[in-house]
């Protein structure tokens, strides 16, 4: 399963379809909050993480995760930022706070394809 953390209502339902098409189940949160929450609930194999959301944002998402704010199984679950800033300051930014990989959007399938199969084997 996959954990999308997207806090645009349109943004959810593109990947979700993305990703229904990639053969990929999904579960969508709206913030950083409930990206926490629905880790520390659930089993997840992979998070997409949008950088700029609402409450507690992907950067701060992600340190919390690898602090074990989300529970000590959860610790190493790979994140994969999705972000419109495609500055190298940006991708440098994810990568310091512990993110996995790095996206931006709008992300075509063909990425989306090539980060799910990357981090779900």
């Amino acid at each position: 399963r996959v954990l999308l953390a997207e806090d645009n209502v349109v943004n959810q339902k593109v990947f979700q379809k993305m990703l229904r098409k990639l053969g990929v189940q999904s579960d969508v949160v709206g913030n950083g909050v409930q990206a926490i929450a629905a880790l520390q609930g659930g089993d997840y194999s992979l998070v997409l993480m949008d950088c700029q959301m609402p409450e507690i944002d992907g950067y701060e998402a992600t340190r919390l995760i690898r602090a074990g704010a989300s529970g000590q199984h959860n610790l190493k679950v790979p994140i994969i930022a999705i972000t419109a800033n495609a500055l190298d300051s940006n991708r440098e930014a994810c990568f310091a706070v512990g993110m996995d990989g790095y996206v931006t959007k709008p992300i075509q399938i063909d990425e989306l394809e090539r980060v799910v199969s990357t981090w779900l084997h």
